[in-house]
């Protein structure tokens, strides 16, 4: 398995009003890599993909995008993260790309619960909106301070209204 350091900016994006490094809807609802109860931040490796993954998971909880929303810039140092996005280690789980972007969560939510569970930072993968960018979930329990800091909030959807 490809455990890997990832020192990077990554992007998130957030309605008005929320705190951007909040984990409390990934805790409630759970996301791809974490169950209920379980919090996690979810980060895209670009801002344009953290706006269509933003996009994409207010259609599908329902909501309606009515004001611009807010794009963050966060710089994160990891020395334990779990590499979805390199063959190798695909091959060793035996999973594939389909199998982590498609429409169930039971098995990425495995991987994420043994991931957190051996002290693994964060997972590195492949975005189901462009399987070809990746996205980052952090498990917050196995990260300090330190580890991840918000650099910038910029209002990105003035282009929309």
């Amino acid at each position: 398995m490809r455990i890997v350091e990832l020192h990077a900016t990554l992007f998130r994006h957030v309605s008005r009003g929320r705190e951007p490094l909040s984990t409390e809807g990934s805790r409630l609802q759970g996301g791809r890599y974490n169950r209920p109860g379980v919090p996690a931040l979810y980060l895209a490796c670009t801002a344009a993909l953290a706006r269509q993954e933003f996009e994409k998971h207010s259609a599908y909880v329902g909501l309606v995008i009515k004001k611009p929303g807010l794009s963050v810039a966060v710089a994160v140092r990891f020395e334990r993260v779990l590499d979805l996005t390199n063959a190798d280690t695909l091959t060793e789980l035996g999973v594939s790309i389909e199998d982590l972007c498609g429409d169930s969560t039971d098995l990425t939510r495995e991987i994420g619960d043994a991931a957190r569970l051996a002290n693994i930072q964060a997972i590195r993968y492949p975005s189901a909106v462009n399987p070809e960018s990746c996205n980052v979930v952090v498990f917050e329990e196995n990260i300090g301070s330190e580890n991840l800091k918000q650099k910038s909030v910029d209002d990105d959807w003035s282009d929309r209204q």
